[in-house]
């Protein structure tokens, strides 16, 4: 079943984010100075969440992938500037090298078990939940 990544006016902001496994490294993003995070980012097309979520990796990434369950559901930031973070499981569709969207983007295949520590609770726990979920393979 598809979710519509379209919101109500009242409804805060979405992001999506995909957690893609790779045996045991786990696929983050970093853009400039940003921590590292789950890559995703904010759909204002009215396109199904997965399909948009598929656009966003492969644009950002290169990777095709085929979004699977959600893992994860948070909501984040100030009051005003608060956004909704909707995090799925990733099954990687093919094995291509990482390609960068610009030059201000870092990509990297990070082990599970060494992620960096300016990686959110809510994706470490998606990242946990997405490794031991039985429709990963």
């Amino acid at each position: 079943m598809q979710t519509s990544a379209r919101r109500p006016r009242h409804a805060l902001p979405l992001v999506l984010r995909g957690v893609v496994i790779r045996r045991d490294k786990v696929l983050v993003t970093k853009v400039g100075s940003t921590d590292w995070t789950l890559p995703g980012g904010s759909s204002l097309t009215g396109e199904s969440a997965e399909t948009a979520l598929t656009d966003l990796i492969f644009q950002a990434s290169g990777q095709q992938v085929a979004v699977g369950p959600q893992v994860a559901d948070a909501i984040a930031g100030e009051w005003g500037d608060r956004t909704q973070t909707t995090l799925y499981g990733c099954v990687l569709r093919s094995r291509t090298p990482l390609q960068l969207a610009s030059e201000s983007h870092q990509l990297a295949w990070l082990p599970i078990e060494d992620l960096p520590a300016g990686l959110d609770d809510d994706a470490l726990s998606a990242i946990t939940t997405w490794r031991d979920h039985p429709d990963r393979f």
